[in-house]
């Protein structure tokens, strides 16, 4: 394993990685609303009993054949509400390339100059260049 390797697999997990925390922090939350729940329910136990189911938070990934690239620019971005607590959710629904095969460009890169070879984009101004890449 090359040094290069190691840190695309690195930066390719880090997206990952944090909604994974993210979905950990929102479990613990959702616990700790319950803890409470429970110390506030001292007579009315059959009240208490209907509200007391806890499901978590899960995270679902899906998985492509094939790369691509879309858009991160705030204006080609939404976010969705999901769950019961109504956790943010981000969603790029603009694909701007479809089995983009940028070489040595690591899944799920943000920000990343590479980008900039992709076909879908013609950066013949700066201000493009700034607009989505940063």
């Amino acid at each position: 394993l090359s040094l290069n390797e190691a840190r695309n697999i690195i930066l390719a997990l880090t997206k990952p990685m944090a909604e994974i925390i993210q979905v950990i922090d929102n479990n613990k939350k959702s616990a700790e609303s319950v803890k409470k729940e429970i110390a506030l329910a001292q007579g009315d136990i059959s009240n208490f009993e209907k509200k007391l189911r806890f499901n978590g938070f899960d995270i679902e990934r899906q998985h492509l054949d094939y790369p691509m690239t879309v858009c991160a620019h705030t204006d080609c971005k939404e976010f969705v509400y999901v769950g019961f607590t109504q956790v943010t959710n981000t969603v790029y629904p603009v694909i701007c390339h479809t089995h983009c095969t940028i070489k040595g460009l690591p899944t799920e890169s943000t920000n990343d100059a590479r980008l900039a070879t992709c076909h879908a984009f013609a950066f013949n101004t700066g201000l493009a260049y700034k607009k989505f890449i940063g």
